[in-house]
């Protein structure tokens, strides 16, 4: 359940980074849900979660093949940014979803994004000025898991 809900977690950042301009403020994942924080300028709670579960589940339905490389640090590909790795990280494991997404994460992940089943936001609110939280899951039905 947590290699999938963050492989849908990686998904879901990469639509807010390049359809509203966030960046990641914080991550926690526990057993049945995973939370994401962002900061951004446009107001996240306006837009209906069903948007979001809509361009994550789409991403999911392509069967993307989910890649993990590991790399010495000074050997990381110089397009993708590992400033908020910790310097004592000697070796970098850089996941990508096909050609969708591309990050470093020490994070277990699915194989491919036909293993995640359907993604499903929980909450999203306002958790500071520009700062929101999401918190979702993933299913294998439809049906929503608290």
């Amino acid at each position: 359940m947590r290699a999938r809900m963050e492989s849908a977690q990686h998904i879901l950042y990469r639509v807010l980074t390049k359809e509203y301009g966030a960046k990641q403020t914080g991550m926690q994942i526990h057993d049945n849900k995973i939370r994401l924080d962002v900061i951004c300028e446009k107001d996240l709670t306006s837009i209906p979660k069903e948007d979001f579960e809509l361009k994550v589940n789409k991403v999911i339905a392509m069967n993307l093949p989910v890649t993990k490389t590991t790399y010495q640090r000074d050997q990381v590909p110089s397009d993708i940014d590992v400033s908020h790795i910790p310097s004592h990280v000697k070796n970098v494991v850089i996941v990508a979803i096909g050609d969708f997404d591309v990050q470093p994460c020490g994070n277990e992940h699915v194989n491919n994004t036909s293993e995640i089943g359907e993604y499903h936001i929980l909450d999203i609110k306002r958790n500071g000025k520009d700062i929101y939280r999401f918190e979702g899951t993933v299913t294998d039905s439809s049906a929503i898991m608290k």
